[in-house]
C-alpha cells in the first residue's frame, strides 16, 4: 500500500518529498491508515484533530485517542474544539456544513501558523463516489460530478487510488487501531443512506461498480476542461461583468453550441438550478421585464439580455440629510469652490455643478420616489424620472439603485445621470457648488 501511495503521489504531484504535511486525523479507520502511512516517509508531519462536541464523551475519546498515538510516535499534535451546532445555528447552515467550514478555516489557519506546505486529508475512492451521488441529487452539473479534486492550492489527497474495503483490509492486516463513529451507521444522513444503501445495491450488480464509476468520473473530469473553455470563450465575447451585475447575451446564448450547458454554468454561481436554467434558455415566452429569483439574486430579463444581480437588502428608502454644502458621506462628497476654480463643466457621472446661491436646506440624499420630476440639464421643462429613465434605457436593477440629491425640496441631481437645469452655473455664479459622486 505504501508503494501504491508513493506512485500515485508521484504521478499526480501532490507533494514533494521536502514538504511539511498537516494530516487531518479523526481517528477513523482512513484518516489512521493515512497518518500510518505517512509517517514511514521522509516528510515533515503533524497532525490535527477537530473535536466538534457532536458525540458527546465519544467527541473526547476520539481526541484523547489520536493525542496518544501522536505521543507514541512523537507526531505534533494540534486539536480545537467547536461548538459546532450552535456555530451552525448562528450561521444558518447545516451542522455538516458548519464542520466543514470550521475544520478548513482551522487547517489553514495552522498552515499559516506553523510554516506548513499541505494539508492531506484521508479522502478515497468510495468517498469520490458518495459525492458524485450527493451532487447528482443537488444538480451541481458536469463539475460537481467529476468528483472530489485530488489536489487544490495547499490541499492533497492522496488515498484516492484505494477503495474502502483497500483501507480496512490494510488496518487488519497491520492491526492498525481506530475508532468507530456510531452515527456513519445512521442512515438519516443522505450521505449515509447512499454509502449504506445506494452503492451496496449497485456492488452487488456489478462487483467492478467503485472502480468502473472512478473512470467515469476521471473522464467527466477532463470533461469538465472542454466546458470551462467553452464558457470562457461565451464570456469574452457575451458576458459583460459590472461590479456585482452581470449581463449576458440572451439571443447569443441561445445559439452557442451547447446553451444548456453554458447557462448552467454562468449561472450557478447565484443559486438558480437546472430547472430555472432550462426556464432561461428555452423560454421563447420571456419578454422584456420577466424576472427570475434565486435565494440571493434576481434575473432580469431586459431587451435581448439577461442581467443578474443581488436582490437588493434593504427595501427601504435610504436617505440621509446634509448639514451644509461642505460636507461628505458614504455616497458624495460636496465642496464650494469660486467660478473661476471651474476649469471644465462636469457631465453629470462622477460629478455635478450648481450655483451655490440657489441652494438652500433641506439638502437630503435619498431613493426616488414614483412621481418625481425634475428639468433635466439643458431643457426648459420637466420629465419624470420613470419617463427619464426609458428614455436612458435603464434596466429595472439600475432604477433600483438610482438615487437623487434634493434641495429646496427639489431634485437637483439625479446622481450619475443628470442635473437639474434650474440650478446650473451661469456667467452670474459666483460661488460653485461641486458634488461628487463616490
Amino acid at each position: 500500500m505504501l508503494d501504491r501511495l508513493k506512485d500515485y503521489n508521484r504521478e499526480n504531484e501532490l507533494f514533494t518529498p521536502t514538504d511539511k504535511l498537516l494530516i487531518a486525523v479523526s481517528g477513523g479507520v482512513d484518516s489512521m491508515m493515512l497518518v500510518d502511512l505517512l509517517r514511514q516517509l521522509d516528510n515533515p508531519i503533524a497532525v490535527a484533530h477537530c473535536n466538534f462536541k457532536l458525540r458527546a464523551r465519544e467527541s473526547d475519546l476520539d481526541q484523547e485517542f489520536v493525542k496518544e498515538y501522536c505521543e507514541k510516535y512523537e507526531i505534533p499534535f494540534y486539536t480545537i474544539s467547536f461548538q459546532t451546532k450552535e456555530i451552525a445555528t448562528e450561521r444558518k447552515i447545516s451542522t455538516q456544513m458548519a464542520a466543514r467550514d470550521l475544520r478548513y478555516e482551522w487547517f489553514e489557519d495552522l498552515i499559516e501558523r506553523y510554516e506548513l506546505d499541505k494539508l492531506v486529508t484521508a479522502h478515497h475512492i468510495n468517498d469520490q463516489v458518495e459525492t458524485f451521488f450527493v451532487n447528482l441529487l443537488r444538480g451541481s452539473g458536469v463539475n460537481g460530478l467529476s468528483g472530489i479534486p485530488i489536489k487544490a492550492n495547499r490541499l492533497a489527497r492522496p488515498l484516492n487510488f484505494a477503495t474502502k474495503q483497500e483501507v480496512k483490509a490494510y488496518a487488519t492486516s497491520k492491526n492498525l487501531k481506530y475508532r468507530e463513529d456510531e452515527s456513519n451507521t445512521e442512515n438519516k444522513y443522505v450521505r449515509n443512506k447512499i454509502r449504506l444503501e445506494i452503492i451496496p445495491l449497485l456492488e452487488e450488480l456489478n462487483p467492478s461498480f467503485i472502480h468502473n464509476a472512478k473512470k467515469s468520473m476521471e473522464l467527466l473530469a477532463e470533461a469538465q476542461i472542454l466546458v470551462e473553455d467553452e464558457v470562457k470563450r461565451f464570456k469574452m465575447n457575451a458576458v459583460d461583468e459590472k461590479e456585482d451585475t452581470l449581463v449576458i447575451n440572451w439571443e447569443a446564448l441561445k445559439k452557442s453550441v451547447t446553451p444548456q450547458l453554458v447557462a448552467f454554468e454562468l449561472l450557478k454561481g447565484f443559486g438558480f438550478n437546472s430547472t430555472q436554467v432550462d426556464q432561461i434558455v428555452n423560454g421563447d415566452k420571456l419578454e422584456t421585464g420577466a424576472i427570475i429569483e434565486s435565494e440571493n439574486y434576481v434575473l432580469l430579463v431586459n431587451r435581448g439580455e439577461l442581467i443578474i444581480s443581488p436582490k437588493k437588502v434593504n427595501n427601504g428608502v435610504r436617505e440621509e440629510k446634509i448639514g451644509g454644502l461642505v460636507f461628505e458621506n458614504k455616497w458624495l462628497r460636496g465642496d464650494i469652490i469660486a467660478r473661476e476654480e471651474l476649469k471644465e463643466y462636469p457631465d453629470g457621472i462622477s460629478a455635478a455643478a450648481f450655483d451655490a446661491d440657489l441652494i438652500d436646506k433641506p439638502i437630503v440624499v435619498n431613493d426616488w420616489q414614483n412621481g418625481d420630476a425634475f428639468q433635466p440639464f439643458g431643457m426648459k421643462t420637466f420629465k419624470k424620472l420613470s419617463d427619464f429613465f426609458i428614455d436612458e434605457k435603464l434596466s429595472l436593477f439600475q432604477k433600483e439603485q438610482v438615487q437623487v440629491l434634493r434641495a429646496n425640496n427639489e431634485i437637483v441631481w439625479v446622481v450619475g445621470y443628470r442635473a437639474d437645469n434650474r440650478y446650473r452655473v451661469t456667467d452670474k455664479t459666483t460661488n460653485v457648488w461641486m458634488v461628487y459622486n463616490k
